[in-house]
């Protein structure tokens, strides 16, 4: 008996030893992510409708590569990638300053080849500490009221060491950041913020949220989104969204450099998988030029494809 147990536990340790060579490799093994066009947390989002917050691109890339203006053209759905011949049904133009900082951004629907609206932003500061600028919309002089669709323009409440504040212009919402872990508890979140069912609640900064949500009855979380970051607490690998009753968790792919490639949409509903959409970006002397998004449907064989270029133009080197 006493030798069985001796033996057992020699077995035990050598697994154990052996995991924990295999854990270490595969930490020796990671590859360090690197600065891409794109603050992956961000587009992709509704955060894309919020123009106070102009964090969907890097400051860093930005500079460094002299970038003067971004335009991404968003094509129909179809059964191929070849958008050649076709019309955008969309159009994003972003001007930048020599310093990477975002001077305006005008989004333009089309119909048949005809502009079917469009909408322009105008900043008039950079980026402060927090990743809030100042900006207006300007409206087309001929509509009696104005209209927002989609896009949010915040105000700036108030800054402080726990929390930020903002409040939506013009539905009266209220945008907390709470910035110390410690406060991420319900109760703290309740009694520091004591917000309604319409506000929204982020655990984390503009730039780097943990986690997103609204809240009924001090406790009952609704809309929540989850973000998990890389070691280094710098680039995101993991997004889930969750909207009664479906599911959505995006996975963000790198490549062996370390240069993110794409990601990987998964819906799920309270009945199981419903559909993926696979996102992948096609690259030139390291920026993104195409994104081609394939969605496969539940037991069907066929994709349908969502395609957008992107076209930059550049500051002239002194």
């Amino acid at each position: 008996m006493r030798f069985l147990l001796i033996n057992l536990l020699l077995i035990l340790f050598v697994i154990t030893s052996c995991s924990e060579q295999k854990h270490q490799l595969e930490l020796s093994e990671r590859v360090d992510c690197q600065p891409f066009l794109f603050n992956m947390q961000q587009p992709f989002s509704d955060n894309e409708y919020n123009m106070s917050f102009p964090l969907w691109f890097n400051d860093t890339v930005l500079k460094q590569q002299r970038i003067k203006k971004i335009i991404l053209n968003a094509f129909p759905a179809s059964q191929g990638v070849d958008v050649s011949e076709n019309t955008p049904k969309q159009k994003k133009v972003y001007l930048f300053n020599d310093e990477g900082d975002l001077i305006s951004a005008q989004f333009e629907q089309f119909y048949e080849n005809t502009n079917v609206g469009s909408s322009l932003f105008n900043y008039s500061t950079p980026k402060d500490e927090n990743g809030f600028s100042r900006v207006e919309e300007v409206t087309d002089s001929n509509l009696e009221e104005h209209t927002t669709g989609p896009y949010s323009i915040y105000e700036k409440i108030g800054y402080g060491s726990k929390v930020l504040r903002y409040r939506d212009k013009f539905s009266g919402n209220q945008l907390f950041y709470m910035l110390d872990k410690k406060n991420w508890g319900a109760l703290s979140v309740d009694s520091i913020l004591n917000p309604t069912a319409e506000d929204q609640i982020v655990l984390g900064t503009p730039l780097m949220p943990h986690k997103s949500y609204q809240v009924e009855n001090i406790v009952k979380e609704t809309n929540g989104i989850n973000f998990g970051y890389d070691n280094t607490g710098e680039f995101v690998q993991e997004i889930s969204y969750d909207a009664y009753p479906f599911r959505t968790k995006r996975s963000i792919n790198y490549d062996n450099n370390g240069i993110c490639i794409g990601f990987v949409d998964s819906m799920f509903s309270s009945k199981g998988f419903m559909n993926s959409e696979f996102t992948s970006f096609e690259t030139h002397a390291g920026l993104p030029v195409k994104i081609i998004r394939e969605t496969r449907l539940n037991e069907s064989k066929s994709s349908c494809f969502h395609v957008e270029t992107i076209e930059y133009f550049f500051w002239e080197v002194n």
